[in-house]
């Protein structure tokens, strides 16, 4: 049988508990109070650099990725429930059953809430501007021996810089939050690691982890019994409920900044999608309804709020129906398909092919608008400019950085740039290499990336104004 209180389980790396509920507890405060959640608020959805309030972050985007990843492992429950279907069996009371359910809605919130964790400044551009820097510069950096071939694993692992591998890093490295392995393995979206090459056309179509992380994702899979390139089958809800949520809320946001009109989308949808359509028909009357309501409301809020809630109402419960069906592959994690694909597929439901066209529409004219170009392409440069200035620390040997005398003597630049680095990055750094000196290079560029991918938007403009001179 499939049951789940075999994948939820209190193990962690240090002092697990013996009770769900309270390790369950426990990983929400840690989540909860760390630093980098907090900097998801200073970190741009959409529009880079934004100082209107209104306007997403993507600490806004993940509280609505929760709310709607919540709303879909309780319809999962509910469902299984009413069909009979065994997800728990356990041999003591009712209770135990029901901290079993609390903990499978609760690891599906918080990995809904870390998913965009270690996503760097500016979004994808920041991204990109990473691998453009690594792939441009670390080949003449990355010096080695012949006998050190065996390193190039390690090249190709920085030079496939991702925000999904860096949020795991950020939770089991830098932040050492000592969640449980199932809470973890519940925002681990793809399952090989950096060097790796892609097998399947989904799961592991990037980066899920780094080198650095790899001997814990191993014992995560080992003590979860998850074969090797597989999933958590919680992931397949938190990426659910991601893509739900995107796709409406750029819309939300272009519309308050006048990017798009909303006669523009009703249009667009009137265009796509039959207008004999019940979709169709409810969206017109959503719209006018928001007129009449006009002397009270924002015409733009009452239609988001209505259109959000009527696009949830519609798909989340088919949702976790093709979840249950397709519950075997899932549990095992082997099912090479996003929830919402399946849907799509399907044909049935008309409520997906307006969130599709919503996010066509926004595709062609929200993300291809200057304004926003023009900021991603600062952002790029900010980026790279960043670490263009942490080349003299990268190009310091190893034994000066060592000896704490010889470095800043010899070396200002270089000793000032890295006393700059947070003390918690640098302590990481430190301890990695003590454990093999070999990699002393892999952990030293990790430790520059770690940094600026986890700058705000805001900071990362300053400290690069500051560093290169710029008044």
């Amino acid at each position: 049988m499939l049951l789940y209180e075999k994948k939820i389980k209190n193990t962690r790396e240090m002092c697990s508990g013996d009770n769900i509920e309270i390790s369950i507890e426990s990983d929400r405060g840690r989540i909860f109070n760390c630093s980098a959640v907090r900097r998801l608020q200073q970190r741009t959805q959409v529009f880079p650099l934004e100082g209107d309030a209104s306007i997403r972050s993507r600490l806004t985007h993940s509280l609505e990725v929760q709310q709607a990843g919540r709303y879909i492992a309780k319809e999962i429950l509910r469902q299984a429930k009413k069909g009979k279907i065994s997800l728990f069996d356990l041999d003591n009371a009712e209770e135990d059953k029901q901290k079993y359910q609390d903990a499978f809605i609760s690891l599906v919130e918080m990995g809904c809430l870390l998913h965009d964790i270690g996503n760097p400044p500016f979004g994808h551009f920041g991204e990109k501007a990473i691998q453009d820097w690594a792939c441009k510069n670390l080949d003449s950096l990355f010096k080695m021996d012949d006998d050190e071939k065996s390193l190039e694993k390690l090249l190709e692992d920085l030079k496939n810089f991702d925000g999904n591998a860096q949020g795991i890093r950020l939770v089991i490295s830098l932040q050492q939050l000592n969640l449980t392995y199932s809470q973890i393995a519940s925002f681990l979206k793809y399952t090989r690691g950096a060097s790796d090459t892609p097998q399947r056309n989904k799961i592991d179509k990037k980066p899920g982890f780094f080198e650095s992380e790899r001997e814990v994702i191993e014992k995560i899979y080992t003590e979860l019994e998850i074969e090797k390139g597989n999933r958590y089958p919680l992931v397949y809800i938190m990426e659910a409920a991601d893509d739900i949520c995107y796709g409406l809320a750029d819309l939300e946001d272009a519309l308050n900044k006048d990017i798009v009109r909303l006669d523009d989308i009703i249009e667009y949808l009137k265009s796509k999608i039959n207008k004999e359509d019940q979709a169709i028909k409810d969206i017109n009357r959503f719209l006018e309804d928001a007129r009449d309501r006009q002397k009270h409301n924002s015409v733009v809020a009452y239609f988001i709020i209505r259109l959000r809630a009527e696009l949830q109402k519609n798909i989340i419960p088919e949702l976790a129906k093709i979840y249950l069906e397709n519950h075997s592959e899932i549990f095992e994690g082997s099912f090479d398909e996003a929830l919402l694909d399946v849907i799509k597929d399907s044909k049935k439901n008309s409520w997906f092919e307006v969130l599709r066209e919503i996010k066509n529409f926004a595709k062609d004219n929200i993300f291809a608008d200057g304004l926003i170009f023009e900021k991603e392409i600062k952002g790029y440069h900010i980026i790279s400019g960043l670490l263009d200035i942490y080349k003299p620390f990268l190009n310091t040997p190893y034994e000066i950085i060592e000896d704490k005398t010889k470095f800043p003597k010899e070396n200002p630049l270089a000793y000032k740039l890295f006393q700059r680095l947070p003390e918690k990055y640098r302590i990481s750094y430190h301890s990695a290499t003590q454990k093999d000196k070999s990699l002393e290079f892999y952990y030293r560029v990790r430790l520059i990336f770690d940094y600026i991918s986890g700058m705000t938007d805001d900071y990362a403009l300053r400290e690069y104004q500051t560093l290169a001179g710029i008044i």
